[in-house]
């Protein structure tokens, strides 16, 4: 079975803190987690994984996180 998946993709970054921010705290942070998001995309990866083929379309720029987002679709 092949599906297309029309959509929007995106990354999500989470910036992990020591402790629940208040109003006028500093932190500072040491690292970061990005992960694929978008519900199209997410679907496209989850479609793939079962066993169906995916065609994913969507517009993506030309700068550091739409080619990590093109590196994970392949």
């Amino acid at each position: 079975m092949e599906v297309i998946v029309i959509g929007k993709p995106a990354m999500n970054v989470y910036l992990p803190l020591q402790e629940f921010p208040q109003e006028g705290d500093v932190f500072t942070i040491t690292g970061k987690n990005e992960s694929l998001g978008g519900i199209t995309a997410v679907s496209a990866c989850l479609l793939s994984k079962w066993g169906v083929k995916p065609h994913f379309t969507g517009v993506l720029g030309s700068d550091g996180f739409g080619e990590k987002i093109r590196n994970t679709f392949s």
